[in-house]
């Protein structure tokens, strides 16, 4: 059959993957006969889906995603879920935004329908137990997806589709090899790839739920879409896109920055501001703005740091890394018209946009004008004051940003190179040179 998860005939199915895991600690057992797409039984109903059923299952086609054909012996509940929700390990201010924004009662009411939706409920608890990190982001997610909603005074059909979107938002990860979901550091231009592919397989499932609104699966295709069209699968621009997509989308970015920049620190989540402004192109202003408002409102600005060893060694940081960024973006520009010139058949629409906004970002940040550099040089960092340290670190974390937003572009950059049509010796001047932009970053 078509398998909603857009799978091969050749390539495992890995949600029975971790089916087969979880069976371990979590008892997986079909709830009807399993066929195969010929009509051959292959696995009968009230069998246990162990090792040894799924490598019987993972040799068919299967008339129907098996996730239609068995249940847990313990699934997430809205109650459960809320109960989560509750015990959340979060900062004071975050927990501020989130419950003045949204109290309890609010969240209660969306958790309660949840029980609508049982596949969501049962592949949201497949999710916790094979991939912890994930499902504590796509909680997180929700939360502040909902924040943004009433914000902005948003319905509340709005406001719970976007809820369930932010939900269902990484459960393609689920059908995707769990080796390239967990991998670590720098992926291969073949592993970003196929973790992409986690953005149409949420999108496929989610149609496939009965009662789910339309805008719930649409917002899950467009959670990585961004406004500049340098998102993916679909590279959409900002009139094409979705307010519930884009809450979701923002919320997500939001999450990883707080995760990223300020929670493992201990910083102010005012900290995040010139991060949010930096980024203010890729998003909806009025995500944005809504944002920065729950921010002002409820968090409490850095106004004093302990200037130490680590603050010196932070400011000269800071003069090696400047002048490096400022080669490395034209570097990456020059490779870029290389790209335009030599290759003009490759689809180069969402990098020229991305360069069109980081020049604006830079030039409005002004973390890379001659000025800026000055300034750091005229500082006596063994002497530094308050107001200087903060600066610093200030600026570290938009570096740090900027750093993440070229890392991105490289990605594109080798998927480019995969599908360019061109000669060996063209590809491998191709690849060197997107090398030397890697090597050139770190």
């Amino acid at each position: 059959m078509n398998r909603a998860t857009n799978q091969t005939a050749n390539e495992p199915d890995h949600y029975a993957t971790n089916l087969a895991v979880i069976n371990k600690v979590n008892t997986v057992t079909t709830t009807e006969n399993i066929y195969n797409n010929l009509g051959v039984l292959i696995v009968a109903k009230g069998t246990e889906i162990s090792a040894h059923a799924y490598q019987i299952i993972i040799k068919h086609k299967l008339q129907k995603p098996i996730e239609n054909s068995i249940q847990l012996d313990n699934t997430l509940t809205p109650d459960k879920i809320y109960l989560q929700f509750t015990t959340l390990t979060l900062s004071s201010e975050l927990k501020s935004i989130l419950c003045n924004k949204m109290n309890i009662d609010k969240f209660m009411v969306h958790c309660q329908q949840l029980q609508e939706y049982p596949l969501l409920l049962q592949k949201l608890t497949v999710l916790q137990a094979r991939f912890p990190t994930h499902y504590r982001k796509t909680i997180y997610g929700a939360l502040f997806s909902l924040c943004l909603c009433y914000e902005q005074k948003l319905s509340y059909d709005i406001s719970n589709n976007t809820f369930l979107a932010a939900l269902f938002r990484d459960l393609g990860l689920l059908h995707i090899d769990a080796m390239v979901v967990d991998e670590k550091g720098k992926l291969s231009a073949q592993s970003w790839k196929l973790l992409q592919g986690h953005v149409p397989i949420g999108y496929n499932v989610a149609k496939l739920i009965p009662g789910l609104a339309k805008e719930v699966a649409r917002a899950v295709l467009e959670h990585h879409e961004t406004t500049d069209g340098f998102g993916y699968p679909l590279s959409k621009i900002e009139n094409k896109l979705s307010l519930e997509g884009q809450i979701v989308a923002f919320a997500d970015t939001f999450v990883a920055l707080f995760q990223k920049h300020i929670f493992q620190y201990g910083r102010s989540i005012s900290d995040l501001i010139p991060i949010l402004q930096i980024n203010s192109g890729v998003n909806l202003h009025q995500n944005t703005q809504a944002a920065l408002r729950l921010i002002s409102a409820y968090s409490t600005p850095t106004n004093t740091m302990k200037i130490d060893a680590k603050t010196i060694q932070l400011g000269k940081s800071l003069l090696q890394r400047q002048p490096k960024i400022s080669r490395w973006f034209e570097n990456a520009l020059q490779f870029h018209k290389l790209l335009a010139t030599k290759h003009p058949n490759c689809n180069l629409q969402s990098t020229t946009k991305f360069f069109e906004r980081q020049q604006e970002m830079l030039s409005r940040s002004g973390i890379c004008d001659a000025l800026f550099l000055d300034w750091l040089r005229s500082l006596d960092l063994s002497h530094l004051n308050i107001q200087d340290a903060l600066e610093i670190q200030k600026s570290e974390l938009m570096l740090n940003e900027i750093s993440w937003q070229f890392e991105q572009l490289l990605k594109i950059f080798k998927a480019i190179a995969i599908e360019v049509k061109a000669s060996s010796e063209e590809l491998i001047t191709l690849r060197t040179k997107i090398d030397l932009l890697q090597n050139s970053l770190r």
